[in-house]
């Protein structure tokens, strides 16, 4: 979390922990108790609100570090400078945000009166110049933030009830086409005309057609590039399944004049009733802005114009989104995968911990993008802060 110009730092203030808030080691929890793991670090115990609102979640598990952290301020001080020696300031800045978010500890913000008073959550943040970010208006984004507004709105309408893996999986398959009558097959006659223009042979993985061209034969794959620890960027052409074929002729003639390492598209009809139904990847993100120029035009020739299905949380790059990027992250001690995966995960933690607070659907959604914010996503376009 970064704040805005002229705004005071959060490593100034002076905090405490919140009144209320016992921590429990995990030796006096019962033996049978089933403790969710932390979101890093070792498991301590739980964080157990007396005062929790109602509608918010009383508990949360912990981790050494924070209870060393919630300890030391259970008498009023700055952040322990243990933290900011380990972390450095800016990622312990955004994990000092992460836990006033939280709710675990308070900001004292004298500017509420004359003996000042205690602050914390959303409105703590603010005042902070840390507040919910600001979200892109292009067509795709506004589509991506009313798909987070809907999922919280289920997660308050059903008391919470789901695990962070089932929002998870709620949000990769959000967008999918919802039926795909009569559409069986009717694309593959444009990924023939692709190999043909490409001089490429397709090979099938899994629910995939993967072609590369001729060019690439003995060059480093996308799954080469992510495994050799190298962010992948890539292209999604979104158009509706009933237009697939047609995208896919009109994009032959242009893909021999672009520089990309491979393209996938769906092979069987589940797959393409999916918003990421066609994938290019790029060595890098110029080539792949060179390259979308180039296919978004060739995609606006002829008659009847495509239309749209659109790639949810990625950034746009036509203002129907059609066209859309984002980058595979790279983590360090896991295992490959997408960007829309990974994002999944990261929304369906967020909108579990937002939980906690017990506010209305709207503030949820600006804590869940305040979450997002903290942890590297540019929610303005959906797309990593870095590769802005």
């Amino acid at each position: 979390m970064t704040g805005s110009a002229g705004a005071r730092d959060l490593l100034a203030a002076r905090l405490r922990r919140r009144p209320g808030l016992e921590l429990v080691p995990r030796e006096r929890l019962e033996a049978s108790a089933s403790l969710p793991a932390p979101r890093s670090g070792e498991l301590f115990g739980i964080a157990r609100w007396s005062d929790a609102p109602a509608g918010g979640s009383h508990l949360e598990a912990i981790d050494t570090d924070l209870a060393l952290v919630l300890y030391a301020l259970d008498e009023p001080g700055r952040l322990p400078a243990f933290v900011r020696r380990a972390l450095g300031d800016a990622a312990a800045r955004q994990r000092l945000g992460e836990w006033v978010l939280d709710g675990l500890l308070e900001v004292h913000r004298p500017e509420l009166g004359a003996a000042g008073s205690w602050d914390t959550g959303a409105s703590a943040l603010e005042a902070f110049g840390l507040g919910a970010p600001p979200t892109a208006d292009d067509e795709l984004a506004r589509r991506s933030l009313r798909l987070l507004e809907l999922t919280v709105a289920g997660d308050v309408a059903e008391g919470g009830r789901a695990a962070r893996h089932e929002l998870a999986e709620r949000l990769y398959r959000a967008g999918r086409e919802p039926d795909g009558g009569g559409l069986e097959g009717c694309w593959k006659g444009g990924v023939d005309e692709v190999c043909a223009a490409l001089g490429a042979t397709p090979s099938r993985i899994d629910f995939w057609t993967v072609v590369r061209p001729s060019t690439r034969s003995r060059g480093v794959s996308a799954a080469g590039a992510a495994a050799g620890a190298r962010p992948v960027p890539k292209l999604y052409v979104s158009p509706a399944a009933a237009d697939l074929g047609e995208a896919l002729r009109r994009l032959a003639p242009a893909l021999r004049r672009i520089d990309f390492v491979e393209l996938k598209v769906g092979a069987t009809l589940d797959a393409v009733l999916r918003p990421d139904k066609l994938v290019l990847y790029f060595e890098d993100r110029r080539r792949l802005e060179q390259a979308a120029e180039s296919l978004l035009s060739a995609l606006r020739r002829g008659e009847p114009s495509l239309r749209v299905h659109g790639v949810p949380f990625s950034g746009a790059l036509s203002p129907d989104g059609l066209l859309s990027w984002a980058i595979d992250p790279v983590i360090e001690g896991e295992p490959m995968t997408s960007w829309r995966a990974w994002l999944a995960q990261e929304i369906a933690a967020a909108i579990v911990a937002s939980r906690r607070s017990g506010s209305s659907v709207e503030e949820r959604c600006g804590e869940v993008l305040q979450r997002l914010h903290g942890r590297g996503v540019d929610v303005a376009v959906w797309a990593p802060l870095e590769a802005r």
